[in-house]
């Protein structure tokens, strides 16, 4: 089983593409840098509970309710 981050990262990633946004663009609503933003998506950064709700809520998702679907 992937890592819980990578699976988090694929579900935000899924959730821009199909609302046809930029990474720029979201990284800014969230106060992020781009690159930063980009390597969330990517997997690349493990974030702590806190800051995955708040990706995820920006998108209008529960961390909870995704942590569900893969089982945890």
């Amino acid at each position: 089983m992937k890592e819980v981050h990578v699976h988090l990262a694929n579900i935000v990633r899924k959730e821009r593409r199909m609302r046809d946004l930029k990474q720029e663009n979201i990284a800014e609503q969230l106060k992020l840098s781009q690159s930063g933003y980009n390597k969330i998506e990517r997997g690349l950064h493990k974030l702590d509970i806190e800051t995955w709700s708040k990706i995820l809520n920006h998108f209008g998702l529960k961390l909870s309710d995704e942590l569900n679907k893969i089982g945890l």
